[in-house]
């Protein structure tokens, strides 16, 4: 295994500039589709970032409602913006019976408080050296407003939202 260059503080702010900017959805006859958009910014001018197996889901009240989505390998160099646009999708996803009431309890009140989250793997890379991997996990909560002067734009039968909001982002180094 790879030592550890000893730099944590440096690699979590990077990876906390990870966000959600643009999150568009549909909920029709059990069938929920989202697409988002997902900013990765790494203002390092020493550090690369290797992502590996990186799955992006949405839940609701902490329960998934789409399929994870996989995001392809990717490498982020120094100073680079990286942005992937998923399609997440739940056709059929079992989900707690309890949700639909409170969904219909959020939607009523007029706001829905919805979290993309992605997790994986990812390495760092320093110079020629690559450290082993870390585990990645990404919450990004996405509150949508059913009510008051909204930011949403009707397409067809879904509504576009455009959103920026922080995200928390954990990194551990995997045994």
């Amino acid at each position: 295994m790879a030592d550890d260059c000893g730099r944590h503080d440096d690699k979590q702010q990077l990876a906390k500039r990870v966000a959600v900017a643009i999150f568009g959805f549909l909920i029709v006859f059990g069938i929920v589709v989202f697409l988002i958009t997902l900013v990765s910014r790494n203002p390092n001018e020493r550090i690369g970032i290797y992502y590996h197996k990186l799955d992006v889901l949405a839940s609701y009240r902490n329960q998934q409602i789409t399929l994870p989505t996989l995001i392809p390998r990717t490498y982020q160099g120094h100073q680079d913006v990286t942005v992937w646009s998923p399609l997440l999708y739940g056709n059929a996803v079992p989900v707690a019976p309890f949700l639909e009431v409170g969904l219909n309890q959020d939607m009523n009140a007029g706001m829905v408080l919805l979290n993309v989250k992605a997790f994986g793997q990812l390495k760092w890379k320093v110079g020629t050296w690559i450290s082993g991997r870390y585990q990645i996990n990404i919450n990004c909560p996405v509150y949508i407003s059913f009510t008051g002067p909204t930011k949403a734009i009707q397409v067809g039968v879904a509504m576009k939202y455009q959103l920026v909001q922080s995200c928390s982002v954990d990194i551990s180094l995997l045994n």
